[in-house]
């Protein structure tokens, strides 16, 4: 049972309880005044003061051991009064007991609704049992329980009043808190924009001189070096590259923390988004003597609606740290679509290493925020440990998941999923019911990961293909087949392999009669291409995409190429070397210089501008085919000159511009389209991404 909460009594609930209280003591005294002595009025009265003031006090401040003094205490003084009268209480005791009882069990332990529910009930049997009928003891029941009902109206005009001014007073504080937590938010608000200002106009700062750093030692290590100047050129760069990562991954994640990341919507092929990253990596990989493999499943969507660049994002993280910490053996990065919960298509991707492997502990913390398995000042890899963190979070807003699987000494699997949307506009596949259906391959490569991909690969065109782990057994059997009714057409062999390699297997080919129509392909690693291999039909450098080994064979075995998902083969720009003309806008003279270089490298004409206004005017007075606009330089910058450019040329040819920013995100790729541009690339710039950006757009203008 719970005891009665401590309230003050407001100053009208007294005056309301106290004229049933005193009435009931009044009733009650019936037998002291009632025969008109002076004696009985006296104490009567003074009962009545006593037990009333009783009654009324602020019970919360007195023990609880003496709330039932006052009705017990008076029905004492009566009794001990008079006789007559006590000995009538005693005739009625089974019916004056009850309410007595309850006074004073309310009092101490019983909660209040209990207790009116005991009133009630007595009251009941009281009036039933023993009704009103001049008897002392009637008049002293009745009395009793006029002086509960007295506490109960007490009681409760007690605790509405109580409730009332809590409520009142709840309310106060609400609003004071509401108040409060406005302020609070308003500050954060405040804090969380001057945070994103700070971090922009700082990257814009940092960038732009590593920009120049950076792209001024890649121009530099393809000149004329001796190999002591060479190794020097090689750590400056390296070291730049290095240290733009740490700045990226610290600048993704103040941007993730403040919830300022939006992901882009647009259509785009899961598969070439893999096949990109991967290549990045291959002459890493090679350069350490590791088998870096692309296995794509044929299920992955051609084409989806989602964020390409926070998908690479995370896949370049992934290989980056596989290769980092693997010493030998292979890494393959798979890619295949999975049963989706809800509307949309889900694709799996997965990076597996032969590398160092992590402990079950290690495991367990390798997405902290900040977090490195090798914190001494010994460790042999550098970085901030934030870029597992940066990659969950990614993938987390892309509605997926991600993990790892690992033994220490065995390995890692690190996995993560992407939710997107399937695009209205399908990307062609290529055929594969003919040219190439019915067709036998050989594939000879010494790693079995390698062979089961390509046997699959080309199993799904149509093709039957048979696996070699040596090129002695893969020429044997080619021998035996040319025999029979089923020869091979043509064979795939990978360039670095024991006892006897892919150019030696090529030389036999072509030295027997029997193989010489064999056309053959041949698979060597990034950055050790052999272009003088006699025998050899065509090269490509692993890991194989299979679109363009679908191209490959075709073109080898005399069928026209497709187009429908070759698109990232290389093409030479169309205007390439005939007379292009690219305006170069940037505020910063090692920029501008990097840029230039490039650009007439590659066979363009180039011409700078320093400012937004020099830009405009160089763009009024004369023909280019296409700009590269800074976006943040002083006076005026890049966006209010395209804003300025394309109201200058309204009516007329619309010129490609592609920004040139510091900040790669969805927000500022929208920035840039909403100012007039047309692209961006990210700074510092990359030879072979200004490469790929300047052909798409002059390549549209020639169309």
């Amino acid at each position: 049972m719970i005891p009665l909460a401590q309230i003050d009594t407001p100053a009208k609930s007294v005056i309301v309880t106290a004229i049933p209280v005193v009435g009931g003591f009044v009733l009650a005294l019936h037998p002291l005044w009632a025969d008109g002595t002076v004696f009985g009025v006296v104490a009567s009265a003074v009962i009545t003061i006593l037990g009333g003031a009783l009654v009324l006090l602020p019970w919360e401040r007195i023990p609880r051991y003496l709330h039932a003094v006052s009705p017990i205490g008076a029905l004492a003084v009566a009794f001990a009064l008079e006789i007559q009268f006590g000995l009538s209480i005693v005739r009625a005791f089974p019916f004056v007991l009850l309410p007595l009882i309850f006074l004073a069990l309310y009092y101490t332990t019983i909660e209040f609704a209990i207790g009116a529910a005991l009133a009630v009930a007595d009251l009941i049997l009281v009036t039933g049992i023993n009704p009103a009928s001049g008897d002392p003891a009637a008049a002293l029941l009745e009395g009793l329980l006029l002086v509960a009902f007295g506490i109960l109206v007490r009681r409760v005009v007690t605790q509405l009043e109580a409730n009332r001014e809590a409520a009142v007073m709840a309310e106060a504080q609400k609003s004071v808190l509401l108040s409060d937590l406005s302020q609070r938010n308003q500050d954060l608000q405040e804090l969380t924009r001057l945070k994103s200002e700070f971090l922009a106009t700082m990257s814009h700062e940092i960038r732009t001189p590593l920009s120049g750093v950076i792209g001024m030692t890649g121009l530099l290590m393809e000149t004329e070096l001796t190999p002591e100047q060479r190794e020097y050129v090689e750590t400056i760069h390296t070291s730049g590259d290095a240290l733009l990562e740490i700045i990226n991954d610290i600048l993704d994640f103040s941007r993730i923390e403040a919830g300022r990341v939006r992901l882009e919507t647009v259509d785009f092929s899961p598969r070439y988004v893999v096949e990109e990253a991967v290549e990045l990596f291959a002459e890493a990989a090679a350069n350490k003597g590791i088998e870096l493999v692309l296995d794509v499943a044929a299920d992955v969507p051609e084409a989806v609606i989602g964020d390409p660049g926070r998908v690479r994002q995370v896949l370049i993280n992934l290989i980056g740290n596989a290769v980092k910490f693997t010493e030998a053996g292979e890494i393959v990065v798979r890619a295949g679509k999975r049963e989706a919960r809800g509307p949309g298509v889900s694709v799996h991707f997965e990076v597996v290493d032969t590398g160092v492997g992590l402990t079950r502990e290690e495991a367990d913390r390798i997405f902290a925020v900040y977090s490195q398995l090798d914190s001494s000042t010994t460790r042999r890899h550098g970085g901030a440990g934030l870029g597992l963190a940066i990659a969950r979070m990614l993938t987390e807003l892309m509605g997926g998941e991600m993990g790892v699987d690992s033994e220490k000494g065995k390995g890692s699997r690190f996995w993560f999923t992407a939710l997107f949307r399937e695009a209205a506009q399908k990307v062609r596949r290529p055929q594969t019911t003919a040219p190439l259906a019915g067709l036998s391959v050989a594939i000879i490569d010494d790693n079995r990961t390698n062979r089961t991909i390509l046997e699959r690969y080309v199993t799904s065109w149509g093709m039957r293909g048979r696996s070699f782990d040596s090129g002695h057994e893969a020429l044997r059997e080619m021998r035996r087949a040319s025999h029979g009714e089923d020869p091979f057409e043509v064979a795939i062999v990978d360039l670095m392999m024991p006892e006897l390699d892919g150019a030696a297997v090529a030389a036999a080919v072509r030295s027997d009669e029997a193989l010489r129509s064999l056309a053959v392909i041949l698979l060597t690693s990034a950055g050790k291409s052999e272009k003088d291999i006699p025998g050899v039909d065509a090269e490509m450098v692993k890991p194989v995409r299979p679109s363009q080994l679908f191209d490959v064979l075709q073109t080898v075995l005399g069928e026209r190429p497709s187009h429908g998902a070759s698109e990232a083969l290389a093409r030479a720009p169309v205007m390439r070397g005939q007379g292009a003309r690219v305006l170069v806008v940037d505020d910063n003279a090692a920029n501008q210089k990097v840029a230039l270089r490039m650009i007439e490298r590659l066979g363009y004409r180039g011409d700078v501008a320093g400012t937004g206004a020099e830009a405009t005017a160089m763009v009024g007075r004369g023909h280019y085919d296409a700009v590269l606009m800074d976006c943040q330089m002083p006076e005026m910058d890049g966006y209010e000159a395209s804003r300025q450019i394309r109201h200058n040329e309204r009516g007329g040819r619309r010129m490609p511009i592609i920004a040139m920013t510091a900040d790669a995100v969805a927000d500022e790729r929208d920035r840039c389209l909403a100012a007039g541009m047309d692209d961006y690339i990210t700074k510092p710039i990359k030879l072979h991404v200004v490469a790929a950006v300047l052909e798409r757009w002059l390549t549209k203008e020639a169309v």
